[in-house]
């Protein structure tokens, strides 16, 4: 049985006993496989439990708080975007960027996602990503 998920980078799951096996193309990584384990998955509506306008630091650690413990559990997070109006770049850096301290990027491909979000968010999730993968490299380095 084939599904398409509005997941980051277009990527196609296909169900197999409880885990979706998927390609995934990112815009510099090239094509590889994961496998998502769903019956672990946690699935967070972003609006209902943060708000519409997630445009402060402070929200973005309330979430980075809350995947970070999900991560930790093992869980696989997917954070369902619907009907957030606005998305700043401190909320990001926040939510989103501060896991590259704690998680390695093939963790966070793979055990990551976002739901109902658009392309150019996805963009800028992206490169907040690659601006905390650079920073903590070179924080982990010194």
């Amino acid at each position: 049985m084939r599904q398409e998920l509005d997941l980051p980078y277009q990527a196609f799951f296909i169900a197999i006993n409880n885990s979706l096996v998927y390609n995934k193309i990112l815009n510099l990584r090239g094509l590889f496989m994961i496998v998502v384990d769903t019956a672990n998955m946690v699935i967070i509506p972003v609006q209902q439990k943060y708000g519409s306008r997630l445009l402060t630091a402070e929200q973005g650690q309330a979430v980075y708080s809350d995947i970070k413990a999900l991560l930790d559990e093992g869980k696989t997070v997917s954070l369902n975007f619907e009907d957030v109006a606005i998305i700043g770049g401190p909320f990001l850096n926040n939510a989103i960027g501060v896991l590259y301290k704690d998680f390695s990027e093939s963790d966070l491909l793979s055990r990551l996602h976002y739901t109902q979000i658009s392309q150019h968010n996805l963009q800028v999730i992206r490169m907040v990503a690659d601006n905390s993968i650079k920073f903590y490299q070179k924080y982990k380095g010194a």
